[in-house]
């Protein structure tokens, strides 16, 4: 019986650790929302089959995706601070709303 049950614990352990896992299924994936869905699924799968030797390749690509999106959301930003500096360049020399200044300058230094 002892035999039988150490013949099993020893069979699970070995099925569990060659676990069936294609690391590069989700390469071909080319949007980003979606391979970050992959791969977050394969770690799960990997987790679950506890293959410890899949993990690593797998958090490495998702580190990869995610800098990947990180520098375009940089760009980004970055793009969104020029459009932002242009326009009040813009404001600024506005004689209009230079104007506008002004007389809110006026109004405030006469109320103190």
């Amino acid at each position: 019986m002892i035999k039988i049950i150490i013949f099993l614990v020893g069979f699970f352990y070995t099925s569990f650790s060659f676990a069936e896992i294609d690391i590069k299924k989700c390469d071909n994936i080319s949007d980003k929302a979606k391979k970050i869905t992959c791969l977050t699924k394969l770690r799960a799968t990997a987790v679950s089959q506890n293959a410890k030797d899949k993990l690593k390749p797998i958090d490495r690509k998702l580190k990869n995706t995610h800098k990947k999106i990180g520098s375009t959301v940089s760009k980004a930003e970055q793009g969104v601070a020029s459009t932002l500096k242009d326009n009040v360049k813009k404001l600024n020399d506005n004689k209009f709303f230079q104007k506008m200044k002004q007389k809110n300058k006026e109004m405030n230094d006469k109320a103190n």
